[in-house]
């Protein structure tokens, strides 16, 4: 069984597919998973879009911080939405991480424990 606040694990969701979408080019795919793993739910948002530069993946959870794109004002955003999914799942019991390459995508799963 699995306990959570729906509306805020769809916060999550849509965040991250929103993300992708911005980082995607035109002929970009994302993919979208749910996997049940012994004892947890795992979710996965994946794209091919162009990735999150290595100087840049310390700090993509923390509240405010704009990455590379956002500096040079291809993106707009305030920073804070990664934060936020990262506050809901761990206030879930989860976790969430990243995976990324530069002009080959990211991938960013959460975890959600069964009660």
């Amino acid at each position: 069984m699995l306990s959570v606040d729906a509306r805020r694990i769809e916060q999550v969701v849509a965040n991250l597919v929103q993300n992708a979408r911005k980082h995607v080019k035109d002929s970009g795919a994302i993919r979208f998973t749910a996997d049940m793993e012994e004892g947890f739910l795992r979710i996965t948002v994946s794209d091919n879009g162009v990735g999150i530069r290595p100087e840049d993946m310390p700090f993509i959870f923390d509240r405010f911080y704009q990455g590379g794109e956002a500096r040079t004002g291809d993106y707009h955003g305030a920073g804070l939405g990664l934060s936020i999914c990262k506050y809901i799942i761990e206030a879930h019991g989860g976790r969430i991480t990243v995976e990324s390459a530069l002009n080959r995508g990211s991938r960013f799963s959460f975890t959600l424990p069964k009660q």
